[in-house]
C-alpha cells in the first residue's frame, strides 16, 4: 500500500440522486467564480484562499439545503464539539479542492502529484470518499484540514495552507489514534523533513525505507505507530 495510488474513474455519476448532481455542477461554477483553475481553464490564476471558501460555504449551504428537502439527508452527521467529523458524500469536490492546494503548497518538500486535476477528482468522488474512512476539522462549517484511513494505515492527511501550524493535523492524528488504537501505519516522503518531524512528535518510528516504489518515484518512508507493550 503506498501513499499516493488510486484507481482512474470516471467522476460524474449519473446514479447519484439529483442533489448530489447538481452539487458537480455548483461547485464548478464555484470554482470559476473563485478562479481555482479547471480542467477546462488550467490558465486560470489560483485566487485567495477567502474567496474559495467563501465560494466553498455557499456551496455547503446550497447543497445541504437541497438534500434535506430532497429527503437524502435521514441520518446527518454531526460535528463534534472538537470541530470534527465524517465526512458527506456531496463534499468530495470541495476535499479535492483542499488536497490540491495543499500538495500545491507542498513542493518541493514533496514530489508535485503525477495525475491530472479531472483523475484526482475522479478518484475521491468514485474511491476515496465511497470507500475510505474520511474524517474533517471544520472551522466554520467548512473543512479546513482532511484524514483519511484505509484500514489500519493513514492514506491521506491534509490541512489548508492558511491553517498549517495552528494543530489541525495533530487533531487529526489523535483521532486517528483513537479510531485504531491497535496501531497505525503510514507512508511518506523522505524529503518531506516537516512532514516526518511531526509524525514522530507524535509517537510514530521509520520501520522501512524505499528508494522510490511509488507513482512519484521518490524515495519514501514507511512509519508505524503502535501502543509499547506493558512489561
Amino acid at each position: 500500500m503506498r501513499h499516493d495510488r488510486y484507481s482512474q474513474r470516471l467522476y460524474y455519476r449519473h446514479d447519484q440522486p439529483a442533489p448530489y448532481r447538481r452539487f458537480d455542477g455548483v461547485a464548478r461554477a464555484a470554482r470559476r467564480r473563485a478562479c481555482l483553475p479547471t480542467a477546462s481553464a488550467p490558465e486560470v490564476p489560483f485566487c485567495t484562499i477567502s474567496m474559495v471558501r467563501s465560494a466553498a460555504t455557499l456551496i455547503a449551504r446550497s447543497v445541504v439545503a437541497e438534500v434535506e428537502q430532497a429527503g437524502h439527508m435521514e441520518d446527518p452527521i454531526p460535528t463534534r464539539e472538537d470541530g470534527l467529523r465524517r465526512s458527506r458524500g456531496a463534499e468530495a469536490p470541495y476535499l479535492v479542492d483542499l488536497w490540491m492546494r495543499s500538495r500545491q503548497a507542498s513542493i518541493p518538500a514533496i514530489p508535485p502529484p503525477v495525475h491530472s486535476a479531472a483523475d484526482v477528482r475522479a478518484w475521491f468522488a468514485e474511491v476515496v470518499v465511497p470507500t475510505k474512512e474520511v474524517r474533517l476539522v471544520e472551522e466554520a462549517e467548512i473543512p479546513v484540514a482532511l484524514l483519511v484511513l484505509d484500514g489500519d494505515w493513514i492514506d491521506q492527511l491534509y490541512v489548508e495552507p492558511d491553517r498549517a501550524g495552528r494543530g489541525f493535523g495533530s487533531r487529526l492524528l489523535v483521532l486517528a489514534k483513537e479510531l485504531r488504537p491497535a496501531g497505525l501505519d503510514l507512508w511518506t516522503f523522505q524529503s518531506n523533513h516537516g512532514a516526518r518531524r511531526f509524525y514522530e512528535r507524535h509517537g510514530f518510528e521509520a520501520v522501512e525505507m524505499s528508494a522510490g516504489d511509488n507513482e512519484e518515484g521518490a524515495p519514501d518512508v514507511h512509519y508505524r505507530w503502535h501502543v509499547p507493550a506493558i512489561s
